[in-house]
């Protein structure tokens, strides 16, 4: 037996550019009215910078809102309650203008065999970027030393970065 679905909010394009716009979609089956409201990464209700209050549930549809006043930086859409507790969470960046997404590892130079640790930022946030290790300039993989940041399950290279092994 299917039963309600739970609260969602989520935040479309997880990667907003400084100075777009990107829209909130909710849905709350539960009390009489919802909000939505776009905090700091890990910050209460409270710290709330903009964001739509008090919403019938009759509109349940994608709000628009503006990255116009917000810094760079990572978010949290949250969605509240009638009693003001946070339903649900959902993170997204705001890039700086212009920003491109980079891939690093932690350690520039590493031991053959041994695991790489790897930073990115500034990708898109789709489902399923990967990181691939390749050859400079190459696409067989028979030998490492360059990590590719690849685009949601396709071998479109976001970014790339130079390492070395050594034995």
């Amino acid at each position: 037996m299917a039963g309600d679905a739970p609260p969602l909010i989520a935040v479309t394009p997880r990667r907003v550019e400084e100075g777009e716009r990107f829209q909130v979609r909710t849905y709350d089956p539960m009390g009489e009215d919802w909000t939505a409201l776009i905090v700091r990464r890990g910050e209460p209700p409270a710290a709330a910078l903009t964001g739509v209050r008090e919403m019938p549930h009759s509109y349940q549809r994608p709000i628009p809102l503006s990255s116009y006043g917000l810094s760079p930086g990572d978010y949290n859409a949250l969605l509240i309650g009638d009693a003001g507790e946070v339903l649900k969470r959902n993170a997204f960046t705001l890039a700086a203008r212009g920003a491109r997404p980079a891939v690093m590892p932690v350690e520039a130079t590493l031991r053959a065999g041994a695991p790489i640790s790897v930073r990115w930022r500034h990708a898109p946030g789709d489902l399923c970027h990967w990181i691939g290790l390749y050859a400079a300039g190459e696409s067989d993989v028979t030998c490492y030393d360059e990590l590719r940041l690849l685009h949601d399950e396709t071998y479109i290279v976001l970014a790339s970065a130079r390492l070395t092994v050594v034995p």
